[in-house]
């Protein structure tokens, strides 16, 4: 639930020294639970190669990444997704992916709203995206 969120969010933050040695880390909720009030607010993983976060939409960074896995965080309620900002800002700070898969996981995209730069994944070996709306980009 929305406590335990905030909850493992507020560990995070309060243990940077944990979260340097950390390098798996799988996340799924059971019924749905949102962050929505730290989208904003990155959490700082340095260590971590490899994150799955299901039914849930907790904002990280994390450098060293090579596996992430989106899946079902709130693509269809507009006020629990992540947002353009925060999803282009997370996936900006993992220049290391080597797989990206995004299921039902993409906020809606503002054409004249995104970066100018592109976000580069030079060592992309495998992307899987999926989503059952049907449009995720606005011009």
């Amino acid at each position: 639930d929305d406590a335990f969120t905030r909850e493992m969010l507020h560990v995070f933050r309060s243990c940077p020294s944990g979260n340097h040695v950390l390098q798996t880390l799988t996340v799924q909720f059971y019924p749905y639970s949102a962050a929505s009030e730290v989208t904003d607010s990155l959490i700082n993983l340095p260590a971590l190669r490899t994150l799955e976060l299901l039914h849930t939409n907790i904002p990280f960074a994390c450098p060293n990444l090579t596996e992430l896995s989106l899946l079902d965080t709130f693509e269809h309620r507009p006020g629990r997704r992540y947002t353009q900002q925060t999803f282009v800002s997370m996936l900006s700070n993992c220049p290391r992916l080597r797989n990206l898969k995004l299921i039902d996981a993409l906020p809606v995209l503002v054409f004249d709203q995104l970066p100018r730069d592109p976000i580069k994944f030079t060592y992309l070996e495998h992307l899987e995206v999926a989503s059952l709306r049907g449009r995720s980009l606005l011009f």
